[in-house]
This record gives C-alpha cells, sequence and structure tokens, in this order.
C-alpha cells in the first residue's frame, strides 16, 4: 500500500505506554523545587496516575497534582497524598544572629605549678610530677643528655641492684 504524498511522520503521536508516564512524572517531581518526590510513589495504570505517600504541607499535594496537567496521555489524577505536619519547628542557633562575630576576651595562660609538674621525664617518675611535654622540641643535644642520664640511672640500679623510687 502505497503512503499518501502529504502524509507527514511527525503527525503520528505514539501514545506514551504507563511506564514512560510514570518515568515523565517521577522526573517532573526530581526537577521542581516545590515538591519533594522523596515520598511520593508514583504508578500508573492505563493512563490513570497515581500518587500515594506523603507531603509536608497542603500546597505541596496541590502542586503535585497540577504539575502533571502539561503531561501528554495522562487520562486522570488519583491524588491520595496525605499531608502529615511534622510539627518540627527548628530551634534558632544559639549564639549571634549570622553575620555578626561574637567577641572573646583574651584568654590567660597560667604557669604550671612547678612542684607539680615537669618537663622532664625522669623527674616525672622520680619525683612522682605529671609530664608536660616541652614547648618547643627537643634538640639532639638535650635529647643526648636525657638518653645519658637514663644510663647512668640504669648503671646505679644494676650496681646496688634496687631501683630509685619506683611507682
Amino acid at each position: 500500500m502505497a503512503r499518501p504524498d502529504n502524509f507527514d511522520f511527525a503527525a503520528e503521536e505514539t501514545p506514551m505506554t504507563d511506564d514512560e508516564i510514570a518515568e515523565a512524572v517521577e522526573q517532573l517531581f526530581a526537577a521542581d523545587d516545590r515538591v519533594d518526590e522523596t515520598y511520593i510513589e508514583v504508578t500508573v495504570e492505563n493512563g490513570v496516575v497515581r500518587l500515594e505517600g506523603s507531603v509536608s504541607v497542603q500546597e505541596e499535594k496541590e502542586m503535585a497534582e497540577s504539575l502533571l496537567d502539561n503531561i501528554e496521555g495522562i487520562q486522570t489524577v488519583v491524588n491520595d497524598l496525605q499531608v502529615i505536619e511534622s510539627g518540627y519547628t527548628p530551634e534558632p542557633w544559639p549564639g549571634p544572629p549570622p553575620g555578626e562575630e561574637e567577641e572573646f576576651e583574651d584568654i590567660e595562660v597560667l604557669p604550671a605549678d612547678e612542684d607539680l609538674v615537669s618537663e622532664d621525664p625522669i623527674e616525672t617518675v622520680e619525683e612522682g610530677k605529671s609530664y608536660v611535654p616541652p614547648n618547643e622540641p627537643m634538640f639532639p643535644t638535650e635529647r643526648g643528655d636525657a638518653a645519658e642520664r637514663i644510663r647512668e640511672r640504669r648503671a646505679e640500679e644494676e650496681a646496688t641492684g634496687e631501683a630509685r623510687d619506683k611507682l
């Protein structure tokens, strides 16, 4: 059978399948900020779109339905969305309002009580003090001196057979 000369392929519309309609609805919801599709389930059967799930406000429920007016192939929309208001009101963030910085007073750092703490690891063991690391790293000579004192202490302990002030 021959086609007529004025036959136009573009004029022939293939109706959308139910799966294509459902995909179009889901894409439309995902692209529109006025509808949160997270809790919306879309089902389509014979061109009838059913919306089930929940939204947070009545306007969102109405917007979900009105967005579907422009999709070809939809016969009817059954909007079974439930409006579930959470009642959650966020508390204001503690502190100054946004854009304003809070000013703090300078903090005075008190020196450590020399009777209770020491930067010397050996002194902390021997005298039962708390170890406080030095503000600046130990240089190799200082580490060497500390190592030499440890060796001397061990030699003394071996010679006398007793450990000094073991905790």
